[in-house]
């Protein structure tokens, strides 16, 4: 899950707009202000105050009652009717002290009404308020929207929980189901033979098999996701990983009448990577295409060697992907619309943990398939042999 931090704004010089057709007033409160640390932009009329506000884009608009081409309000009522500007402050300058213009100016959007003959230490006081409610203003907004990404990670991530413990329980109760129905035959049934006992120990064993793979990918994926995968880079022989690998799945092609055909460079073939994760990866990828194979195949390994980086293909010639199929490809939970071919077990997470592993040593996986016609995933790995022998 994401980390999240209050974002607090830094301090910076706030920028005040300010319009007043009093020429001699405005230079002097815009000296007095500038005095004090603000940036200051002045306009003597509220159309070209209007017209530049966007780009200009003031954190507070002191805006006198009184102007030569309209009145205040009127600017007032503009700046607070445009999505652009309807969040900055806007404060009344006058030398009136009349209640009904107080109450016009806040009903517009003002958010106060300042009396000049109060004094400058005043207008600096109630100017210093507003902008400091405003930055509390825009760090709560952004704390509001990283709070509204928070939730919507955790509606997620309970979502993925629901479908998480149906699918495991969906996954686990079949076969639990058939270890409890044998257990029970192998208690009330005393005449069965060896051969019969033998079968059913097998029939457990499937069972068993199942149980373990779907626990060990739901592990693997939740330490990935968790953040608590540690690589150990070192510098192996990738060919010898490869024949390692076919090596463990030369029983399950087997039964299948499936031969694996390798097309190896034998030389030795230096790389830089986590080589458990290799391992992983291409176990996982070599389970699938003996799953997804029919009867009497073939499946196709080919290492291609380049001067940065190698590429190792795995194609088997079953039914390969849909359109649909490869938009889901390697999402969690995936149930995709081929199925193994001799009722083996399929988690769905296979293909979800081969792009996280490959993602985390910065590996790439690609998939070449169509329906009816197989499919090739491509792992490219990067030797990293020279960054590895200079450090």
């Amino acid at each position: 899950m994401r980390k999240y931090e209050s974002k607090i704004i830094p301090a910076k010089k706030s920028l005040i707009l300010l319009i007043d057709s009093n020429l001699t007033k405005l230079r002097k409160i815009g000296n007095y202000l500038k005095s004090k640390n603000f940036d200051v932009v002045l306009a003597q009329e509220g159309k070209s105050a209007l017209e530049s506000v966007n780009n200009i884009k003031p954190d507070l608009i002191l805006l006198d009652l009184i102007l030569s081409d309209m009145d205040g309000y009127e600017v007032c009522e503009i700046l607070k009717n445009r999505s652009e500007t309807k969040d900055i402050p806007v404060i009344f300058l006058s030398t009136e002290s009349a209640t009904e213009n107080i109450i016009q100016g806040l009903q517009l959007g003002a958010v106060d009404f300042i009396h000049l003959e109060n004094g400058e230490a005043e207008l600096l006081a109630r100017i210093n308020t507003h902008l400091k409610l405003k930055r509390y203003t825009e760090e709560l907004e952004q704390s509001n929207k990283q709070l509204k990404i928070l939730i919507e990670e955790l509606n997620k991530l309970n979502e993925e929980k629901d479908e998480f413990l149906g699918i495991a329980a969906h996954d686990l109760k079949n076969p639990i189901s058939n270890i409890a129905l044998i257990a029970k035959i192998l208690i009330n049934d005393e005449n069965l033979s060896k051969e019969d006992i033998k079968g059913f120990a097998n029939d457990i064993l499937v069972s068993a098999e199942r149980m373990l793979e779907l626990i060990k990918n739901l592990l693997d994926l939740n330490k990935i996701e968790r953040g608590e995968l540690v690589l150990k880079p070192r510098l192996f022989n990738i060919v010898e990983t490869i024949k390692f690998v076919i090596s463990t799945y030369l029983e399950k092609a087997k039964e299948k009448n499936i031969i694996i055909k390798q097309d190896l460079n034998n030389k030795e073939i230096k790389i830089v990577s986590d080589e458990n994760a290799v391992i992983q990866i291409l176990d996982n990828l070599l389970s699938n295409a003996i799953k997804y194979s029919p009867f009497n195949k073939s499946i196709h390994i080919k290492l291609s060697d380049y001067k940065n980086y190698l590429k190792i293909s795995i194609r088997d010639e079953g039914p390969g992907f849909t359109d649909e199929d490869k938009k889901n490809l390697f999402k969690k939970f995936a149930r995709l619309s081929a199925q193994p071919t001799a009722g083996e077990n399929s988690t769905g997470l296979g293909l979800s943990i081969v792009k996280k592993l490959a993602d985390a040593i910065n590996a790439k996986i690609n998939l070449v398939s169509s329906k009816g016609n197989g499919a090739n995933f491509v792992l490219t790995l990067f030797k990293n042999v020279e960054e590895y022998f200079n450090e």
